[in-house]
């Protein structure tokens, strides 16, 4: 008979805090109930939702994790889910945050078809835990292990958001009616995102020049957005490294793609959060967990063109506006020397190792490269990983280490692009959970062995609290090198 896969994946630091999931097969009474019995380790299952054509088609599926409970129907004949809370990435998969714990999630919907053996044909759920530490764990790290508090800054690992900035589809509605409206914006936007997926712009424009708003909105959130959560929960989930790249809008012939003068964080053309929005929310953020440290990098990587741009001028004026009555400082490359305890004590406690913006700016040797990053295995993202230098190259200042891969530039994913009539079906999502399951364990194993006088980064896109529990454990150990 029929029957529709699902791969699942949880991770929690100690078995007080429980991940599971459940599944009550089509026209069954009985719910078998299936536990992470592996703390501290990335727990993988996969299960198949059933059929008994013609009688019983659709499971009833649920995800628990510390409290946080989530639910579908899965047709085990179509594939389709139904009946779902966590059925929009943007809008019904964002973290919670409690006194006790902290959990990341989320849930790709494949769409129909049934017994295809590939991953990217299978529902993907995963469910993150973190401790109740994470908001604080740099304070609290130090808290209990002195010493790491006198090291330099730069024994610190940090758990990074990949493109910070988009985590937010509040401008792109404004861009479908643009594209609409203007032909000439249509032409250059459609031929972004076939470069972007690597196909041939006639694909994209014999689909999207004649589709709804709705579906062309649903396409760029696809292939543009790369958190689902605030700065906020970002940051309470023990993310400290942002890759922020803020530019004014992209204008085409004197058209602006989307309304606001001021800058937003750039995907190419396609905007997303407010800068200034950025660096308030950070700093208030800040204010209210005096043992933290925050980094940013600001760059202009990937901008439609040089126009888009801001001057070291500008940059610094938002930041010192945002800064402004907080008591607290911005510092740069530098202060990677400093130790943990002199900069919580100046209340230099936020950081920018730019990149190309005029000012503070640090060279990052970096992991990715095009060629291996888009992928939809992780094989060649690990060989990326394990070819790195212990040391940064060519006179970087700082290593950035990126776990995800960049699936939307894959092109055999385009004709389900064209057709997803569903808002979790990002390419990012699919491979999200299935890549950490790789990356994941090798971060755990290699992060110590880098040296330690050089800031090190794991990157990543849905950022989670297994990041900030890997960076945590790393800290220990290269500040115990010093």
């Amino acid at each position: 008979m029929p029957s529709k896969g699902m791969d699942l994946y949880g991770f929690t630091p100690e078995n007080d805090l429980p991940v599971s999931f459940d599944i009550k097969q089509p026209g069954s009474s009985h719910t078998t109930t299936i536990n992470d019995t592996t703390p501290g380790t990335i727990f993988t299952r996969h299960i198949e939702v059933n059929t008994d054509l013609p009688f019983h088609v659709s499971g009833d599926y649920a995800m628990s994790a510390a409290g946080v409970n989530r639910s579908c129907e899965v047709n085990g004949f179509t594939g389709n889910i139904s009946n779902s809370n966590m059925n929009n990435m943007l809008g019904n998969q964002q973290a919670q945050i409690s006194s006790n714990a902290v959990v990341s999630y989320g849930f790709y919907d494949a769409g129909s078809g049934y017994g295809d053996v590939s991953y990217t044909s299978h529902h993907q759920n995963y469910a993150c835990i973190g401790d109740a530490n994470r908001p604080d764990w740099m304070a609290k790290m130090v808290a209990n292990n002195k010493n790491a508090g006198t090291k330099p800054f730069s024994a610190f690992v940090l758990p990074g958001a990949h493109d910070a900035g988009m985590n937010t589809s509040q401008n792109i509605s404004e861009l479908v009616s643009n594209v609409k409206n203007f032909s000439v914006i249509a032409s250059v936007l459609f031929g972004s995102l076939a470069l972007m997926l690597g196909v041939a712009v006639g694909a994209i424009i014999a689909v999207l020049s004649v589709a709804t708003n709705s579906l062309i909105e649903r396409v760029i959130i696809n292939l543009s957005i790369t958190q689902k959560d605030t700065i906020t929960n970002m940051l309470n989930l023990g993310t400290r490294y942002f890759d922020f790249r803020p530019g004014y809008n992209a204008k085409i012939e004197g058209i602006s793609v989307a309304s606001g003068d001021g800058l937003y964080h750039q995907h190419n053309m396609i905007p997303g959060m407010a800068f200034n929005d950025f660096l308030h929310e950070t700093v208030a953020w800040l204010k209210a967990h005096p043992g933290e440290i925050v980094v940013v990098s600001l760059g202009f990587s990937g901008f439609y063109n040089d126009a888009m741009k801001p001057t070291a001028d500008t940059l610094k004026q938002a930041i010192n506006a945002a800064l402004s009555g907080s008591g607290i400082t911005y510092g740069g490359p530098s202060d990677t020397s400093t130790s943990y305890n002199d900069l919580i004590k100046a209340n230099k406690r936020l950081l920018f190792l730019n990149n190309g913006v005029g000012f503070n700016d640090a060279s990052k040797y970096d992991s990715y490269s095009d060629g291996a990053y888009a992928t939809l295995t992780p094989d060649p993202i690990l060989n990326q990983l394990k070819n790195m230098q212990h040391k940064p190259q060519n006179g970087a200042a700082y290593t950035v280490l990126q776990m995800q891969g960049t699936a939307s530039a894959v092109s055999a994913l385009w004709p389900k692009l064209a057709t997803c009539t569903s808002d979790a079906t990002s390419p990012l999502l699919m491979t999200k959970a299935y890549f950490d399951c790789t990356t994941y364990p090798w971060a755990e194993q290699n992060l110590a062995s880098f040296d330690s006088k050089y800031p090190v980064v794991i990157l990543n896109d849905f950022v989670d609290p297994h990041m900030s529990h890997i960076a945590e454990d790393a800290t220990l150990l290269r500040a115990g090198q010093l």
